[in-house]
């Protein structure tokens, strides 16, 4: 199959997601101290020498967090915004494994039914369909088969099969949420893995398609995931999302008292345009389409609503605060991520 040209899209409706996503702000407290907990333990690990994405020595200083526990560094070679400190396996599985990953799928694996199928239909399966879209010129796309990594507790499988997809199965480290997903869908498509065994798991792939939707950033050795799948010779396509290095991490340097979605807890170190752009060189991809947008207005007006909150301001200040932001953020996100300046990107990438 051969694409003429790349496929480019730009923004997102944001309304939905913020409902899903209001425990931030309500609990804002709570993921403050939880993230700070995990800063504490990234800052245990020993030092980075060399850049996670490229393995460039020279890195340059550009700001710290978390009461300066971690500073942060961009790769001169390829701009990668690297943390201070290694992700070493210890970390790695204190993060992901401790107590069957059931910390970290707080979020996840206590949802009703509705809970999760308004996440699929909100934030899934627009990604499934852009993924359908993308390869709109194959005949049939119930002939691909999909290796969901980092799947989670299904959502992105579950919004695949309904969208058309009849080949799909997930793999994850968490067994809470493996448990929790094939128990809420009635399914068997998620299995659970050791962390040492993911990329064993990619080696061993016939899938045509490898998706790693929000999994690269908290890889501990990306570089070998990507030189594992370039190496399979049965995987035709990867299909990513990232967080990126964008306004978001601005706003988190600035409100100490707020939690920072974006660059904190298991998200060490952040993508840009320039380092995507030369690990696909790197590893020899071809980029079919992208998707750029993200949450960085909401960001700011979650870290001003919360600061507001927290001097004691009233309830109709705050009402008139969310209202303004209603009026104007999707318009605002949009003039980011035209300009690819959005805290995210989902790419399809075929193998040369």
């Amino acid at each position: 199959m051969k694409h003429k040209k790349n496929i480019s899209k730009f923004g997102k409706s944001s309304s939905a997601l913020l409902k899903i996503k209001k425990n931030f702000i309500s609990e804002n407290g709570f993921y403050v101290q939880e993230q700070n907990k995990i800063a504490k333990l990234y800052s245990k690990q020993k030092k980075r020498l060399v850049c996670k994405n490229c393995n460039n020595k020279n890195l340059i200083y550009l700001f710290n967090k978390f009461n300066n526990q971690v500073k942060y560094y961009e790769c001169s070679n390829c701009g990668h915004l690297n943390g201070q400190f290694v992700d070493t396996e210890d970390f790695c599985k204190k993060i992901y494994t401790v107590q069957n990953g059931a910390t970290y799928a707080k979020n996840y694996a206590n949802e009703t039914k509705k809970g999760y199928l308004n996440r699929v239909k909100h934030i899934y399966k627009p990604k499934a369909e852009f993924l359908k879209n993308s390869l709109k010129k194959v005949n049939n796309i119930n002939s691909y088969s999909i290796l969901d990594v980092g799947c989670g507790s299904g959502y992105f499988v579950y919004a695949l099969f309904k969208i058309g997809f009849n080949n799909v199965k997930g793999i994850d480290v968490s067994k809470t949420q493996i448990n929790f997903g094939n128990k809420i869908n009635k399914f068997t498509f998620l299995e659970k893995i050791e962390l040492e065994n993911m990329n064993e798991c990619i080696k061993k792939s016939k899938a045509d398609i490898i998706s790693l939707i929000g999994v690269l950033e908290h890889v501990q050795d990306p570089k070998l995931l990507l030189e594992t799948i370039r190496k399979n010779r049965s995987i035709k396509y990867i299909y990513l999302s990232v967080p990126l290095f964008s306004l978001t991490v601005y706003l988190e340097i600035i409100f100490n008292n707020v939690y920072n979605r974006h660059l904190s807890g298991a998200h060490t170190h952040l993508y840009t345009e320039k380092s995507l752009d030369w690990l696909i060189k790197k590893y020899k991809f071809k980029k079919v389409s992208e998707w750029w947008f993200g949450l960085d207005i909401n960001d700011l007006f979650r870290n001003i609503f919360v600061t507001l909150k927290s001097k004691g301001v009233s309830k109709k200040l705050s009402n008139n605060l969310k209202n303004l932001f209603n009026e104007i953020s999707d318009n605002l996100q949009y003039e980011l991520d035209k300009k690819k300046l959005s805290s995210e990107v989902h790419l399809l990438l075929k193998k040369k």
